[in-house]
């Protein structure tokens, strides 16, 4: 088994928008309860990218199997988010 913390890529929006989906149906964790949509997923995504912000993914032999990130969503320092899909 090959694992790696990678930076965000456009390569990984969809496999990626996947394992959120999978976190989201636990009910738990997210206040999604599916996977967003494509148009909404990459808009995000895209916005990450663009403005610099920090996404990291991690992978199982190449694959996405969970994210970690750190987007400031207000005034008050950034909140940090990690989640792994178990193989």
């Amino acid at each position: 088994m090959n694992v790696s913390i990678v930076p965000l890529a456009e390569s990984h929006f969809e496999p990626l928008r996947a394992v959120v989906g999978i976190v989201a149906a636990e009910k738990r964790f997210l206040a999604l309860t599916q996977a967003p949509t494509s148009e909404n997923a990459r808009a995000f995504y895209r916005n990450i990218l663009d403005n610099d912000l920090c996404q990291y993914v991690a992978l199982l032999d190449g694959e996405v199997v969970g994210w970690c990130d750190i987007l400031q969503r207000t005034e008050r320092p950034g909140v940090m988010w990690v989640f792994l899909e178990w193989v």
